[in-house]
């Protein structure tokens, strides 16, 4: 049973190489009958997403749901045309999700919708509030005094978007800091 399951993992990571290979994205979506593989996804601002079909007639549709008819109201339209799978997997398009939110899709083609073919895209952004935030409750980090100074002296800073570089002083470090300040 382990060889059939390495057997299985070996075989996938083949395939998704050569995929990849078709449609450079830092994450794949793969289109097979009646299902998106994965059918959760979580990215980062800016990062691509590649939709590959490797079964039958496919669409990417993020407009309106082909189930009940209601506008998905993703933060951006997104639909990518019908194509047909081949074993080799055809490369549908790689999209950009540059756009913080929660997108839903579906594919419309006859009734793949109806049988559960349905997908998520998260978009997930931070600002440096919530990354020390989460430092100090999440991971024991010792970074209270730090995130108590940043949230005090810099809260503006820490909600602008943009490339930043963080150092965490030590609590000897932040005692000297607010001793001077």
């Amino acid at each position: 049973m382990k060889g059939l399951t390495s057997l299985i993992t070996f075989l996938y990571c083949l395939m998704t190489l050569n995929f990849s290979a078709q449609c450079e994205a830092d994450h794949i979506v793969v289109l097979s009958n009646f299902e998106f593989s994965p059918s959760e996804l979580t990215v980062a601002p800016g990062e691509t997403v590649a939709f590959i079909n490797i079964e039958g007639e496919h669409t990417l549709n993020g407009i309106t749901n082909s189930v009940t008819d209601e506008p998905y109201n993703n933060p951006v339209d997104i639909f990518l045309e019908q194509t047909t799978g081949n074993v080799d997997g055809v490369c549908m398009g790689v999209v950009s999700f540059d756009t913080i939110g929660v997108f839903n899709f579906d594919c419309s083609v006859g009734f793949n919708a109806e049988a559960g073919m349905t997908l998520s895209i998260t978009v997930d952004g931070f600002d440096l509030q919530e990354l020390l935030f989460d430092m100090y409750s999440n991971q024991g980090q010792p970074v209270f005094e730090s995130y108590y100074a940043f949230s005090i002296y810099c809260d503006s800073l820490l909600t602008q978007s943009g490339q930043w570089t963080l150092f965490v002083p030590n609590a000897d470090a932040i005692d000297e800091i607010l001793a001077a300040m």
